[in-house]
């Protein structure tokens, strides 16, 4: 019997919480393809096979297969994370953490006073000057995302098993919203608790 691939690419930088949690869901659903007599695998596709890629939080997850290899492997459905490294999508730690990573790759193309190096070095002062804020705000108004995990019977947004309350900037009151097609991670601030 052949198996019903799922590939999740992976380049440098990527978000973890992208790819951890599809990779942990498609994952979980093995046994149930298994008692419906199908077998389900899923694939972490980069540029080479077997290769560690880095988060831009510095974990690391290890490919299956490569770009080169997919016409072999044959996958029935490519789930591509969200974009990665978004400024909405980091802490300010992270952020300067990412933005080092940059220049120092940067630097080591052009010199000091290429446009890209400045532009950099002008990125990584502000997102210090953020982190620097941030980190003085007390721990209750920090920047932070969840991973609200509940469970997702369908995994595509329409049994509203999984719905949480958000309220984002500039909406008049909360929504409930489906967990497993606009989260499941959300920022704090967004989450409505009573």
């Amino acid at each position: 019997m052949a198996a019903f691939r799922i590939g999740i690419p992976i380049v440098e930088q990527f978000d973890l919480m992208d790819v951890a949690n599809p990779y942990e869901v498609f994952n979980w659903l093995k046994p149930f393809w298994r008692e419906a007599g199908a077998e389900l695998e899923v694939l972490l596709v980069g540029h080479e096979k077997d290769a560690a890629v880095t988060a831009f939080n510095g974990a690391s997850l290890k490919t299956h297969t490569s770009f080169a290899n997919l016409e072999d492997v044959q996958l029935d459905v490519v789930f591509v994370p969200g974009p990665n490294g978004t400024a909405q999508a980091q802490t300010p730690d992270s952020r300067v953490v990412l933005l080092q990573r940059e220049l120092a790759e940067a630097k080591a193309t052009y010199t000091d006073k290429h446009p890209e190096v400045q532009r950099l070095e002008e990125d990584l002062r502000n997102a210090r000057q953020d982190a620097q804020v941030e980190r003085s705000k007390p721990p209750s108004d920090r920047a932070a995302q969840l991973s609200l995990d509940p469970w997702m019977g369908c995994g595509v947004g329409t049994c509203l098993g999984c719905v949480v309350r958000i309220q984002r900037p500039g909406e008049p009151r909360a929504k409930w919203r489906p967990a497993c097609t606009e989260g499941p991670v959300f920022d704090a601030g967004t989450v409505v608790w009573a």
